[in-house]
């Protein structure tokens, strides 16, 4: 058999691009695809020595978001952050990957009170001041359309 012949360090950066993609700890990451473009240099035709190789890289973005389902500020970055991610040029290139976190592992299944009154305790702040605060949330909320 015989050996392909290869312009010189292309066969080095094919062998490290199959170890990367053959790598279990990038299974799963955004890795960049190279794709090898002719560019005119100098002339029209584009054949011969007026053609040079350009590299176009494309590239992934993998996201993970850690969020507890209780938190209205968890709430609001994940509406605010699709909303970046449509207004992205490339949202098809993103992937999201959602996990839970619980702030506050020890909070009871149930309160008793107002939630007013568990916002005064919890931030050392007053009844009023607690009710301030959750309308500004509610506000906050309303406007990034929840």
């Amino acid at each position: 058999m015989m050996a392909e012949s290869r312009p010189a360090g292309q066969a080095e950066r094919q062998r490290r691009q199959n170890d990367r993609s053959n790598d279990p700890r990038t299974e799963g990451a955004g890795h960049a695809e190279v794709m090898q473009v002719p560019e005119l240099i100098g002339g029209a035709s584009g054949l011969g020595r007026n053609q040079a190789m350009v590299a176009m890289v494309a590239t992934a973005m993998n996201v993970e978001i850690w969020s507890d389902v209780v938190c209205p500020w968890c709430y609001i970055g994940k509406r605010r952050f699709e909303r970046a991610v449509a207004s992205f040029g490339h949202p098809g290139d993103v992937t999201i990957t959602y996990r839970s976190f619980e702030l506050d592992p020890d909070a009871p299944a149930q309160r008793s009170g107002t939630q007013a009154e568990h916002l005064a305790r919890k931030y050392g702040m007053t009844i009023a001041q607690a009710e301030q605060a959750s309308q500004q949330m509610t506000e906050r909320a309303a406007a990034d359309g929840l």
